[in-house]
């Protein structure tokens, strides 16, 4: 594990305050908004303060990665700004967000 690339629930409720970085979740749209139920029991729905939603199945084709142009092109329609502070990376479980990272 590289646990610099690792973030703590410390250092998101600091960064819901700072706003150093910015949180793209890779959930569902519907899970983002709290409308439709959390997979696994205990779960709260809905989103980060101040986060984008980018539900990873938007940067894939066919299971591939969209090529550079479409990918960066996903991101600033969900109101990312790629030359801009740094992404933190968010979903249920860390699997889906892997998918955006790449």
């Amino acid at each position: 594990l590289q646990s610099e690339l690792v973030c703590t629930l410390n250092q998101m409720r600091a960064n819901i305050v700072t706003g150093r970085a910015q949180v793209v979740d890779a959930r569902s749209a519907g899970r983002f908004a709290g409308t439709e139920p959390e997979p696994r029991a205990g779960l709260r729905s809905g989103h980060i303060p101040g986060s984008r939603s980018l539900p990873f199945g938007k940067v894939l084709n066919e299971g591939r990665m969209l090529p550079a142009d479409q990918l960066r092109s996903a991101f600033e329609s969900a109101g990312v700004d790629l030359g801009g502070r740094p992404l933190l990376l968010s979903c249920g479980s860390g699997g889906t967000a892997s998918t955006l990272a790449l």
